[in-house]
């Protein structure tokens, strides 16, 4: 049972993309309560999306509920090591990067470019986690739309992705985290006016802000290490970083009609964990945007993203500033997990991204 408001005239109710029968029930003060029944195609998790779209074209953002089996606890998928926590006040999140993008400038030739990045974060866990951190379940998505200077901004790097998502003090955990690889070995240092912990550790900037660099990350075993602090213990722990999908379809994908979804295979994807579809679109003559994020389950190598998702995604104009239409696939393992004094806890997470630029008809 859900308190909504609007009409249901023309609606259409699904919970974790199945479509459910609901039951309107309007009071007096413009509100309604919504009743449904939950079949077993409906899949389980905390966080199962639940999602309103208009026969018009019309759609709601997503919000979410917990579904699980009768005298089971529900599963939660956590892009942030936020959720799984309860109890703890500081955690520290070490997040490696490979993103590899295609961007269009209008009236310019399409930029590629390949950029690893590093960040070591502290943070509090999220009471209220924020839209995009919460996964779905395999095979579902979630879709958001907004105002860009509320709810969107341009990524500048992953420590400032985290800074804004994740607030927390900066600790000193040393000079710096060390990665080792089968390339060697790179440094995270710490700036010392900031406290903050931040590398690229290889490839370059699209707005070539810094000279190329031999590309550092590959599949395979790395090592984090840092000799710590008084503040922060030392530790030293091992983790896996996956492969770079391959994807020919996005490649190839220059435009999206929303009406038609969007449909996107990949190979050398994760065996034992699922691949992240995120798709976004920002138009900026009027600040509107439009995120729609997805989780395919593990082993899959396709995934259909149903038009409901995008039917409130700005069309793409044309523009002489950095274009924010973009559609990603991101491959991430199981969360690492280390210990060291002066937190309570400590995770690793290693991910690759791959995407483009298109435009969103």
């Amino acid at each position: 049972m859900l308190q909504a408001t609007g009409s249901a005239q023309d609606a259409q109710l699904s919970v974790g993309g199945i479509n459910v029968a609901a039951r309107w029930s309007p009071n007096e003060e413009g509100h309604s309560t919504v009743s449904f029944s939950l079949s077993e195609a409906v899949p389980v998790g905390c966080y199962v999306p639940v999602h309103l779209h208009y026969r018009k074209g019309l759609s709601g953002n997503t919000v979410t509920i917990p579904v699980s089996a009768r005298g089971q606890s529900c599963r939660s998928f956590t892009l942030w090591p936020s959720l799984d926590t309860k109890g703890s006040n500081l955690l520290a999140l070490l997040l490696i990067a490979r993103i590899s993008l295609r961007i269009g400038f209008p009236g310019q030739a399409e930029v590629q470019f390949t950029d690893e990045e590093a960040a070591f974060h502290f943070f509090s866990p999220l009471a209220n986690p924020q839209p995009l951190v919460v996964l779905p379940p395999p095979g579902t998505c979630v879709t958001y739309h907004g105002l860009a200077q509320q709810d969107f901004g341009a990524r500048k790097n992953l420590l400032e992705m985290l800074q804004s998502r994740l607030p927390g003090p900066a600790l000193n955990a040393g000079p710096g985290v060390v990665l080792q690889g089968p390339a060697g070995a790179r440094t995270i240092p710490r700036n010392v006016d900031s406290g903050d912990y931040f590398a690229f550790l290889g490839g370059e900037r699209p707005d070539y802000s810094r000279a190329v660099q031999p590309l550092f990350l590959s599949p395979g075993r790395y090592r984090a290490k840092s000799d710590g602090t008084e503040t922060l213990g030392a530790f030293e722990t091992e983790f896996q970083v996956p492969r770079e999908l391959r994807s020919r379809s996005l490649a190839r994908l220059d435009s999206v009609t929303r009406r038609e979804g969007l449909q996107l295979q990949w190979s050398d994807g994760p065996k034992d964990a699922p691949v992240y579809l995120l798709a976004v679109s920002v138009r900026h003559s009027t600040t509107a945007f439009g995120a729609c994020l997805c989780t395919a389950p593990p082993g899959s190598s396709k995934f259909s993203v149903p038009p409901s998702m995008l039917a409130n995604f700005p069309a793409t104009e044309p523009e002489a500033t950095l274009p924010l239409n973009l559609v990603f696939l991101i491959a991430a393992p199981e969360l690492t997990r280390f210990n060291a004094t002066g937190i309570d806890a400590g995770f690793i997470l290693p991910f690759t991204l791959t995407g483009r630029t298109v435009d969103f008809r």
